[in-house]
C-alpha cells in the first residue's frame, strides 16, 4: 500500500498528514507499507493484526505512533529505526512483533508506552534509551528475550515501570549494562528482572539507585 501525500476531493486538494484509528486493522493480505512525507501521526490499531506486514516504511515527518499502531504484526521484519522527531510510542505499539531483529529509538523520544515493544523475542543487539526520556511504562521491553544489552543515557527524573510490571522483565538475554556519564539518579525498578545481567557499568557521577533498581539480577557481578 503506498498512501499518497495529498488526495483530491471535488475541487479542493487535501494533504494527507495522519493515518486514522484502525484505518488498516486485520487487513491480513498487506504486506508492504509506504507513508509519505506528510504524515505526522499514525493513530491507534492503525495497522494492527496485519499478519503478512513485512515492511513500514515511516517518514521523517511522523511524530506520534499510537497505541497498538502495529500490534501483532508478526512479520514485520529487519532493523526497526523510529523517524528522528518521534516523541511517543503508544502503548502496546509493537506487541509481539517477534521478527523485527534491532531498534534504533530516536533522539527526540519523550515516551514510550507500556508494553511498546512486549513479546519482540526476535529483538538482538542493544537498545538505547536517551536523556529526552521521560517515561518508560509497565513492561515495554518485557520477553525480548533475545534483547543482549542496554545503554542507558535517561534523566534522573525519569519514571520506569513498575514494582509488579518492571521495563525488562523476562529480558534475559540482557547480559550488559551502561549507564551513561551524565546520569545521576538510576530510577526505581530499572533492570528489575534482567535475570541473565553480569555486567553493569556506573558513571562516577551516579548518586543514587533506585529501589529494586537491580532486583532479581543474581547474576550481576558473578
Amino acid at each position: 500500500a503506498y498512501i499518497p501525500s495529498q488526495v483530491d476531493w471535488g475541487e479542493r486538494r487535501f494533504v494527507v498528514t495522519a493515518v486514522g484509528d484502525k484505518a488498516f486493522m486485520s487487513c491480513r493480505e498487506l504486506s508492504i507499507v509506504v507513508l509519505p512525507s506528510t504524515i505526522k501521526t499514525i493513530g491507534t490499531y492503525a495497522f494492527a493484526s496485519c499478519t503478512a506486514l513485512v515492511t513500514a516504511e515511516l517518514p521523517s515527518s511522523l511524530t506520534l505512533i499510537g497505541s497498538s499502531a502495529f500490534s501483532n504484526c508478526i512479520r514485520l521484519s529487519g532493523p526497526l529505526v523510529i523517524p528522528p522527531r518521534v516523541k511517543k510510542i503508544g502503548s502496546y505499539a509493537y506487541l509481539n512483533c517477534s521478527s523485527v531483529s534491532t531498534l534504533e529509538l530516536p533522539g527526540a523520544l519523550e515516551e514510550i508506552g507500556s508494553s511498546a515493544f512486549k513479546g519482540c523475542s526476535g529483538l538482538r543487539g542493544s537498545v538505547t534509551i536517551s536523556p529526552g526520556v521521560k517515561s518508560i511504562g509497565n513492561s515495554a521491553f518485557a520477553d525480548c528475550s533475545h534483547l543482549a544489552g542496554v545503554r542507558f543515557y535517561g534523566s534522573d527524573d525519569l519514571h520506569m515501570g513498575s514494582q509488579s510490571a518492571p521495563v525488562f522483565a523476562g529480558c534475559v538475554g540482557i547480559l550488559s549494562v551502561t549507564i551513561g556519564d551524565g546520569v545521576h539518579v538510576l530510577p526505581e525498578n530499572a533492570f528489575k528482572g534482567c535475570t541473565g545481567l553480569r555486567e553493569a557499568a556506573l558513571p562516577a557521577g551516579l548518586t543514587a539507585i533506585g529501589h529494586s533498581a537491580f532486583a532479581q539480577c543474581g547474576n550481576l557481578g558473578g
